[in-house]
């Protein structure tokens, strides 16, 4: 009956999606948390945006619930797109295994709560469309990269918080960068 809790997620996050879930079903405003950093306007907070997708749970569980369910779901999501990002770079099944388990071993400061575990989702999906677009052939699959990375760039946005958002708007950059090179015609691999 335990629950193991960094200190970010019992003083900071849960509290602020339980303030999140309280303004969903009072119907007041959750922009402007009174408790949280003297009432800073939740779009420029270091919490993300209060209609983040794995936000809106909140309508339906628990602040704990949904924290916890939510960062499991991230961490999950972030060894997968390492792994296909291992993939796509050729590394075997076991080694992109071994390379998702080691990122996340790397990053486990960052897998303490949901926002900091979604920026670890975010940079290896991001990685793993920009290398799909290195080596996509078709116009019609470039097209559903651009728009499944752009979804995340979104995501990104709505989700991004203090100090890992360095690494997030890095790979965005990134993304970006591939974008216009790929744009442009021609081989990457010439340029």
């Amino acid at each position: 009956g335990f629950k193991v809790m960094g200190t970010d997620a019992l003083e900071l996050m849960i509290p602020q999606m339980a303030f999140y879930k309280h303004s969903f079903e009072t119907g007041q405003s959750p922009f402007w948390n009174p408790y949280v950093a003297d009432g800073f306007p939740n779009f420029v907070s270091i919490l993300g945006f209060p209609y983040t997708p794995i936000n809106l749970f909140l309508l339906f569980f628990s602040p704990v619930t949904v924290h916890y369910w939510g960062m499991f779901l991230m961490l999950f999501l972030a060894m997968f797109f390492f792994v296909l990002f291992c993939r796509k770079l050729g590394v075997s099944v076991y080694g992109s295994l071994m390379g998702a388990l080691a990122y996340l071993t790397g990053n486990i400061f960052f897998a303490r709560d949901i926002t900091l575990a979604t920026s670890l989702f975010i940079q290896t999906c991001l990685f793993w469309v920009i290398i799909s677009i290195y080596q996509v052939k078709t116009k019609k699959h470039l097209l559903l990269l651009v728009s499944f990375g752009s979804v995340i760039v979104g995501y990104a946005w709505l989700t991004a918080t203090y100090f890992q958002t360095l690494y997030v708007f890095t790979t965005l950059l990134a993304f970006i960068v591939f974008l216009c090179l790929k744009s442009s015609g021609g081989d990457l691999a010439e340029r």
